[in-house]
């Protein structure tokens, strides 16, 4: 019925109701229109080019502002300003109050974002240490700055200890945070050299000075790097600030404390640092699956003075006195001299490659499952993002170390007798793709490795046939699956205990199946599909037999749905003559033609 009609019918209560219905229509543009109005207002991007025409508010790139302070000055709370490349080292502030100079200060919740990242976006400040330094950023409360190299920034000599001769790369409100940036080279006449406060995530903060905390001083730094800063007095890398899952590396103090003063410190390398007098590695730090290596003091405590330290490695570290560590309390920590205290080894840890910096545990560690496990570790991370606890307990150090498969399989198509193994001619052609050709994990390699046969998806299904794990990796010669970098421990996120059935996919050969889910309760599981048709599910319908008492994938499997039908053999006869990787070239040959 339509509402003339309606109203027709209905006289008065008909008139009411549409009045009514008006009413609501009204309501709900004016109501529209200004949610519409208030979103608008707070979505403004202000844009900053050195090519700008710097026509204010700057609303777009052509008239972009020239410098990076005139855009700041324009911008509204929640607004953005958007800075293109280029070295920015004009414009600029006074701290709110006081008279250090800034090249950039921000007073309300905007953010100062790059365009391309920070290796082509800078900020520079401008030095010496004195009366007319100017720091790189001044973040007030609320303020993100993401993307950006802040370099050659500096503070006075005099003045207010905090906020005149503190933080000469990025001086932050607690509430100001700095992402994705370089703070390469600054130095202040107090307290962090390269940033003061506030929340660093994901940043380079390297070759900075100060008299104490040459590379950051108070705030929290997440998934940073502290490489190469020094300290006139003490604490090179940081002071009294946090750090979860950071790498503090080679800062030298002439005094004490060369990587961390102070501070909460957790999944974290501190290696390399160095002091003249006590502390190379941490002074008065409390530490939570750290790894300390490395280290150096002119006196004693090499790794850590004092302080307290939970799941820590404290190995290799050096001083004329005490190496490792001195005084404070140890408690599951891998070092030497035994320390006392409850859980501590002594045992050396095992890593990977101390030559190579890798500070990863060897399966034979004595470090594995030999923590104990606290509250902060729930949905928790190692420094290399893997789940913080591996079966039942925590691993000592900044690495957990993950579940691993070992797996061999081999393709029926490539497969050659006279070699007992699979033909590399994909490989050596250079026709194997450097990214796998994987919907569900296309990882890749800058190189191909010469004695790979071909790419391959690991899966893990539960018992219902979903995939919980799927994982490319690389099939080499003598069958065995490989990670990128060639090795055949293939690390999974699996919970201990945990149940699934071992897939191996191929692109045009017909994926295969444990006969019997994996139960993951050891860090390594080892499974060899070629040695027998009980390892498949559903026996010998599952595989062939390539040789003698050696078994396989069977190819034909063009189209990868599972099984061999008229439509993989389409799929090869279309392709006949075609070379390079293709879906109908079963043998792998690099070549489709009647062989296959």
């Amino acid at each position: 019925m339509s509402k003339c009609t309606l109203l027709r019918r209905g006289g008065a209560a008909a008139s009411s109701l549409l009045r009514s219905d008006f009413r609501h229509y009204l309501l709900f543009t004016i109501h529209y229109s200004l949610l519409l109005a208030a979103l608008s207002a707070a979505a403004d991007t202000h844009y900053v080019s050195l090519s700008g025409n710097h026509v204010s508010p700057f609303t777009n790139w052509v008239d972009a502002a020239t410098n990076i302070q005139a855009a700041v000055d324009v911008a509204s709370s929640n607004d953005t300003v958007l800075v293109t490349n280029g070295v920015y080292e004009t414009g600029g502030r006074v701290t709110p109050g006081y008279s250090l100079m800034n090249r950039v200060v921000i007073t309300n919740s905007i953010t100062l974002e790059s365009v391309n990242g920070p290796e082509t976006t800078i900020i520079k400040g401008q030095g010496p240490i004195g009366t007319n330094a100017v720091r790189c950023v001044y973040l007030g409360m609320n303020a993100t700055l993401v993307g950006f190299t802040l370099t050659n920034g500096h503070t006075r000599v005099t003045g207010d200890d905090f906020w005149e001769r503190s933080g000469g790369g990025g001086w932050c409100e607690a509430s100001g945070v700095i992402s994705n940036c370089m703070l390469l080279g600054n130095s202040a006449g107090h307290v962090g050299g390269g940033s003061f406060d506030g929340t660093l995530n994901d940043c380079i903060i390297s070759d900075n000075s100060a008299a104490t905390g040459g590379g950051s001083c108070y705030g929290t730094l997440n998934n940073c790097r502290l490489v190469g800063n020094s300290a006139s007095v003490d604490s090179a890398g940081s002071c009294y600030a946090d750090l979860n899952n950071c790498v503090v590396l080679g800062n030298e103090s002439a005094f004490e404390a060369g990587g961390a003063w102070g501070g909460t410190l957790n999944n974290c390398v501190i290696s390399g640092n160095s002091a003249v007098w006590k502390g190379g590695g941490a002074y008065f730090a409390t530490m939570n699956n750290c790894t300390l290596i490395g280290n150096s003091a002119g006196e004693s405590a090499g790794g850590s003075y004092y302080g307290t330290m939970n799941n820590c490695i404290v190995y290799y570290n050096t001083a004329p006195g005490t190496a490792n560590s001195s005084g404070g309390t140890l408690t599951y920590c891998c070092t030497t001299p035994h320390p006392g205290g409850t859980g501590n080894v002594t045992n050396e840890p095992q890593f990977v490659d101390i030559a190579s910096s890798n500070y990863h545990l060897k399966i034979t560690s004595p470090c594995i499952n030999a923590g104990a496990n606290a509250s902060w570790m729930v949905n928790a991370v190692d420094l290399d993002g893997n789940r913080r606890i591996v079966g039942a307990t925590v691993d000592i150090g900044a690495y957990e170390v993950p579940f691993h498969v070992r797996v061999r399989a081999f393709l029926q198509g490539s497969y050659n007798t006279n070699v007992h193994g699979l033909a590399t001619v994909l490989s050596t052609s250079g026709a194997i793709p450097y990214t796998a050709p994987y919907v569900s994990d296309g990882r890749g390699v800058l190189a191909m490795p010469t004695n790979a046969a071909d790419w391959v998806l690991l899966e893990l299904q539960d018992s219902s046939g979903t995939p919980v794990l799927s994982r490319s990796a690389i099939v080499r010669k003598d069958g065995h699956i490989m990670t990128e970098d060639g090795g055949t421990n293939v690390a999974i996120d699996v919970s201990v205990g945990e149940e699934d059935h071992l897939v191996v996919k191929h692109r045009n050969h017909v994926a295969i199946v444990s006969s019997l889910p994996l139960i993951f309760t050891n860090i390594l599981t080892v499974y060899d599909f070629t040695t027998g048709p009980d390892k498949y599910h559903g026996g010998t319908n599952a595989c062939v037999e390539l040789e003698p008492g050696v078994w396989g994938m069977i190819a034909g499997d063009a189209d990868g749905d599972g099984k061999i039908t008229h439509v993989d053999r389409k799929i090869c006869e279309e392709q006949q003559g075609q070379s390079g990787y293709k879906a109908g070239d079963f043998n792998l040959d690099g070549v489709v033609d009647g062989n296959d």
